[in-house]
């Protein structure tokens, strides 16, 4: 059965610095097939994914916003 993401276990996160180990925490959490972290300014594609975690970090690394897609 593939992976399916689920953002609502990780709503404690918001606002913590996402390094290395946070984010395999948040994939395992979420269910997550594949995580991708989100930068100011960065260039991304618009595909949704529902096996994806993005995690959208602001400029000094803090998680704003976890989303599936």
């Amino acid at each position: 059965m593939p992976a399916t993401c689920k953002v609502e276990p990780l709503a404690g996160l918001i606002g913590g610095v996402v390094d290395a180990g946070s984010i395999e925490g948040a994939r395992r959490r979420s269910g997550a097939a594949t995580v991708r972290v989100v930068r100011p300014g960065q260039m991304v594609t618009q595909d949704y994914r529902e096996d994806r975690l993005n995690l959208t970090v602001d400029g000094s690394g803090r998680l704003v916003k976890a989303a599936c897609g």
